[in-house]
């Protein structure tokens, strides 16, 4: 396979993505705000809902287990609930393991990966905010799961190599779902590689990105601590679940800001958006034809 590209290394001030993400905004946070809010309620609270509120379908924890092995579903639910919302409920002695729960972060939640970012592109590009795009990932339900798996277990390979390879393939493959949804038609391993190669070079920049949310992730997160320290809610009833639920909707604000500054930085990197003649851009050949390599 060969994949023939522009190449872009982005070298921009931080604040100048977040700039163009809040004029983008402007007026439009409401409707984007609710397709945030969406996809982050389908992709990650419902992992919840099905723990705490679905009866059946749940496997109880056995009392003497060791700690380690007794926290298990807890940081489970914790870390699921941290990637996909910026959020988490707080660890608990134990917590029934719900078959279900899992069922659904197994092969429906990553479908809303695609979503968002066929949102983020209609929005950013058009302006069209429908948050029915949050729903599109289902019309390629098999390529979306394939892209998850796959990238997934790229990422646990590096890992189990060294911690410091597999943040940076995390963030070399960061862009694949933003290349699938914009061209549907590439495959799996297609995307991947062109992530790949489009951030080679600008992982760092992307990383640095993501730094400078840091501080509206933990101000966003207070209401959630509040609550949960508050409220005391039991792990693994409609209380915790309620509690989580209400006091997340500060963070999808956060959300729709990091998803749309993200996007900017999409659309500069695969050239859509052009930098403005007083900022620098380096460009590499634009004939590169690398392999499938990963």
């Amino acid at each position: 396979m060969e994949i023939c590209m522009e190449k872009i290394i982005l070298d921009r001030q931080m604040y100048l993505y977040r700039a163009e993400a809040r004029d983008l905004l402007r007026g439009n946070w409401t409707r984007v705000y609710v397709g945030m809010a969406l996809a982050a309620i389908f992709s990650g609270i419902m992992v919840l809902f099905f723990t705490d509120c679905v009866p059946f379908g749940k496997i109880s924890t056995i009392g003497n287990f060791e700690v380690n092995h007794r926290h298990v579903y807890s940081n489970f639910i914790n870390s699921v609930m941290f990637q996909l919302n910026g959020t988490s409920t707080v660890p608990s002695a134990e917590r029934p393991v719900s078959t279900i729960a899992i069922f659904y972060r197994i092969f429906i939640s990553d479908i809303f990966t695609f979503g968002v970012a066929s949102f983020m592109l209609n929005f950013t590009r058009k302006k069209d905010i429908n948050p029915g795009y949050i729903f599109s990932g289902f019309e390629y339900y098999f390529k979306c799961f394939l892209l998850a798996l796959v990238q997934g277990l790229l990422i646990v390979f590096w890992y189990l190599l060294l911690v410091i390879p597999e943040i940076v393939k995390t963030f070399a493959y960061s862009q694949s779902f933003y290349i699938l949804a914009e061209n549907p038609e590439k495959g799996v391993l297609q995307c991947i590689t062109e992530s790949r190669i489009r951030m080679d070079g600008n992982k760092w920049e992307y990383f640095l990105l993501n730094v400078t949310f840091i501080g509206w992730n933990i101000l966003a997160s207070i209401p959630l601590l509040i609550g949960i320290f508050y409220f005391e809610p039991t792990p693994g009833t409609v209380n915790e679940f309620l509690v989580v639920l209400i006091a997340s909707l500060p963070v999808y604000i956060v959300s729709a800001y990091f998803q749309t500054t993200s996007t900017v930085f999409y659309n500069l990197l695969t050239g859509y958006t052009k930098l403005s003649d007083a900022e620098t851009a380096k460009d590499a050949p634009a004939d590169e034809k690398p392999g499938t390599g990963i």
